[in-house]
């Protein structure tokens, strides 16, 4: 990703200088070159990571190196086309579409799967809450009926001793 946004920095470095130094008919007149020192500063002191792009821009003839004046130069035709089509900005966005594509075809499937374990969860929790109230009120029924099975049974002992005979 890096490497993309580098390399548009480098064609919008070398493309800035040469229109900067064309004439109004198109031919380049003054100082179209960059020095190799500003492309090193552009990319930093990684020799590995200049010789990476510098090699791929190069490759695809989008840039030329100049040895006589240690310089780079864009390819007019290419180069410039790939500066201002954003060859390289749309790459580094293919990228980060093809990662979020990635993740996100992880990452819904998981959360999906969370989701309905926890109404899952939750549905059962429900159910139990349920059940349980169905069976405190069944058992609270069933001790008031036993309460009135008692005293029934308790009136009837009473009713059953003569209260006259009493002595």
């Amino acid at each position: 990703m890096r490497y993309n946004l580098t390399k548009h920095k480098i064609l919008k470095v070398l493309a800035d200088k040469l229109t900067s130094g064309m004439s109004d008919d198109g031919k380049a007149e003054g100082v179209i070159v960059v020095p190799k020192k500003e492309i090193i500063n552009l990319i930093g002191k990684n020799k590995k990571l200049y010789a990476v792009i510098i090699s791929e821009l190069s490759a695809c003839n989008e840039i030329k190196y100049l040895e006589s004046s240690d310089s780079f130069i864009i390819e007019t035709n290419i180069g410039l086309s790939a500066y201002s089509n954003k060859k390289y900005l749309d790459k580094n966005w293919g990228i980060i579409l093809g990662w979020l594509k990635n993740f996100a075809q992880i990452f819904i499937p998981i959360v999906s799967l969370f989701i309905a374990a926890m109404a899952l969860w939750i549905k059962i929790e429900m159910q139990n809450d349920m059940q349980n109230n169905k069976i405190q009120e069944i058992e609270s029924r069933i001790e008031s009926i036993e309460k009135l099975e008692y005293k029934k049974q308790e009136s009837t002992k009473n009713d059953g001793i003569d209260t006259l005979n009493l002595r």
